[in-house]
């Protein structure tokens, strides 16, 4: 019988456990490395949006099959990971872009008068008569997700920075300050940290990191009921450069707010956080005060998101990156594809080539 492989998985994020999973599923032997807590990098935070809404078809075809893994997921752990509140589009020139690449993926949608998107989320103001919908969306349970699937590994977690990555002659090694561990294969899926660790195997991943920060406010109409729709406005119908990504957070009365990194002008690494959070408070306070009056005007939370750009004309994207045994996985806005990236993942490192969706010119 044959000793089943020994894979080093770096970076316990929603990707890393995921891979991890899909890995251990195959009997693999997984060992996930950590620095810090599981999720609490860019996975971080309490939701994130699903949806099948893209530009481009190729990427709604994607997140219609991670849909199916969402639900998948869902049935094997036996809790709701993602909900049915749906996906509001405000935003001409964005409306037609996403309704032209659902109708070509054949995914569902429509298009609501704002009197009928106002039911779906009461506490909004929209600045139009056509709202496009994506049905299919709603608000990732992003930190039950993340426990659910910690607490699914055998393996426990190995805290610890990643000082070393080694190619050998016959597979790798993998050294935090602490310990090292011969294995045969390994899967980086650091965030912002793989290109630093890519590059000990010679890989260059390119990219510019940012970051944005997103409030979470308290709805003023606390009263049961369904939890609002999530909804992304490109209008600019508030301000200036105001745009913004929304999302009930799960079913409680909290509603998130993120102002969007295109009009920031303020998202670059080297910015003082005070700086930066104070410019972020004050546009997201007069977004919320013009486009969602059913808000309090203070938020309650914030979550500080991080990400990279990537060679795509959105900003959804990701796509491997291979030097022997060492693969590494690398794009934005990654949590929605998560069960299909996953299994994606686990078979390129697997496999000596990656599947045709991570590699460099699927989506171009």
């Amino acid at each position: 019988m044959a000793t089943p492989p020994r894979i080093a998985v770096i970076g316990a994020g929603i990707v890393g456990l995921s891979a991890a999973l899909a890995l251990q599923d195959t009997g693999a032997t997984v060992r996930l490395f950590e620095k810090g807590e599981p999720g609490q990098a860019q996975s971080v935070g309490l939701a994130r949006i699903f949806r099948l809404s893209h530009q481009n078809p190729k990427l709604v075809h994607l997140a219609m099959r991670a849909l199916d893994g969402w639900h998948f997921w869902e049935q094997r752990f036996g809790r709701q990971l993602l909900g049915r509140e749906g996906l509001l589009v405000t935003g001409d020139a964005l409306i037609d872009a996403y309704g032209r690449a659902l109708h070509a993926a054949g995914a569902p949608s429509s298009r609501l008068a704002a009197a009928a998107a106002h039911d779906l989320l009461p506490i909004g103001r929209f600045p139009q008569v056509s709202v496009l919908l994506d049905p299919s969306a709603g608000s990732i349970r992003a930190r039950r997700t993340i426990d659910i699937l910690r607490a699914a590994l055998i393996t426990p977690i190995v805290h610890g920075e990643v000082r070393e990555i080694k190619v050998k002659d016959s597979g790798a090694l993998v050294a935090t300050e602490t310990e090292s561990w011969e294995c045969d294969r390994v899967f980086i899926a650091a965030g912002l940290d793989t290109p630093a660790l890519a590059a000990q195997v010679g890989l260059a991943i390119p990219g510019e990191p940012w970051q944005i920060i997103r409030f979470t406010y308290n709805r003023r109409d606390q009263t049961d009921g369904p939890p609002p729709a999530c909804w992304i406005d490109a209008s600019m119908a508030y301000g200036t450069g105001l745009s913004a990504y929304c999302q009930p957070i799960g079913t409680t009365s909290r509603y998130a707010v993120g102002v969007s990194r295109s009009t920031d002008g303020y998202t670059s690494l080297e910015v003082p956080r005070e700086d930066m959070r104070r410019r972020a408070l004050e546009r997201s306070r007069l977004y919320v005060a013009s486009a969602l009056p059913g808000l309090h005007p203070e938020p309650v939370d914030e979550v500080w998101c991080a990400g990279t750009t990537v060679d795509y004309p959105e900003e959804d994207g990701f796509r491997t990156y291979r030097a022997g045994p060492v693969v590494a996985l690398y794009g934005t806005n990654l949590f929605k594809f998560a069960p299909l990236l996953g299994d994606l993942c686990a078979h390129a490192v697997l496999h000596d080539e990656s599947p045709p969706e991570l590699q460099m010119d699927y989506l171009l």
